[in-house]
């Protein structure tokens, strides 16, 4: 790959030599700083030592398979929202009682007022989410729905909503339902920061908002949460999710969604309000995890 960059670039170079002798080689140095960009990102197992620096083309090995931004297919379910008064209370839990260790994400920057605990699937994660500062929270109708969670002692959790991914994206996904979008950006433990974009990230209370998901599209796919290990290892091996069972109306769901729906390892519920119902979680070993 490097040596056909090169030769890439030793063509630019001639080709301006060549046609344009009088002026500055624009053309080459352009090739240049495109080939430094790809070798900063290039690893010789397809992944950079350093996370901050993954390239877009970077590869993340899970459940046997490589997967990559490129071809991943779309849609697919990115995460599962989990809402909780204590995130090392929750995590504890999810370790305890099904073999799923994570890593701390990092607090929302940008008045958002929340932080979360990741949990890592292979293909998706769950994020277990917690306010950290009320008065932002109070602010944006996020925080405020992560403070609306109920918990008790013996389930110190809650499922609220999820997130999808379409190859549509949440700039565009949000003018065609008019809905809100937003460029959001996490603080990592370690300083570095994660940024990506939303869509209908907002308005969960009203009618007919529910089970509906809101949509992300990442800056950087390459390091997106579901990409990088657990610091607390996991007991078991996650492989993504099996479905994702909701309650609602089928129709105004698939208009919401759009193209890609019947992609999705959608089930639906008979009767009851509208919500995210329960989640299956696929395991290596042969069963599956069930969040109810």
């Amino acid at each position: 790959w490097v040596l056909f960059r090169c030769f890439d670039l030793h063509q630019a170079r001639n080709t301006a030599l060549c046609k344009r002798p009088q002026i500055n080689s624009c053309h080459t140095r352009s090739a240049l700083r495109a080939l430094c960009r790809d070798l900063r990102g290039f690893h010789p197992t397809g992944i950079t030592a350093n996370t901050q620096g993954w390239s877009q083309h970077a590869r993340a090995e899970r459940g046997g398979r490589m997967v990559t931004a490129e071809t991943e297919a779309l849609p697919r379910i990115d995460h599962i929202i989990i809402g909780a008064k204590d995130i090392k209370v929750a995590a504890d839990y999810f370790l305890k009682e099904y073999g799923l260790g994570g890593y701390m994400g990092g607090r929302h920057q940008g008045g958002w007022g929340t932080e979360n605990w990741l949990i890592p699937l292979g293909a998706g994660y769950l994020e277990i989410a917690a306010v950290w500062d009320d008065d932002a929270a109070q602010t944006c109708d996020w925080g405020k729905y992560i403070a609306t969670t109920e918990v008790t002692d013996e389930k110190p959790w809650k499922l609220m909503t999820f997130c999808v991914q379409t190859k549509q994206d949440a700039a565009d996904i949000a003018k065609r339902l008019d809905h809100m979008q937003g460029h959001m950006v996490r603080l990592r433990p370690d300083g570095s920061k994660l940024t990506w974009r939303v869509a209908t990230m907002s308005k969960f209370d009203e009618p007919g908002r529910a089970p509906k998901p809101f949509f992300i599209t990442w800056d950087d796919p390459a390091i997106r949460p579901d990409k990088l290990e657990a610091t607390t290892a996991h007991q078991v091996t996650p492989t993504g999710f099996e479905y994702v069972e909701v309650a609602g109306d089928k129709a105004a769901m698939a208009e919401w969604i759009g193209e890609g729906v019947d992609d999705l390892p959608l089930r639906w519920a008979e009767g009851g309000e509208p919500r995210l119902v329960s989640v299956g979680i696929s395991i290596r070993e042969g069963k599956t995890i069930v969040l109810t």
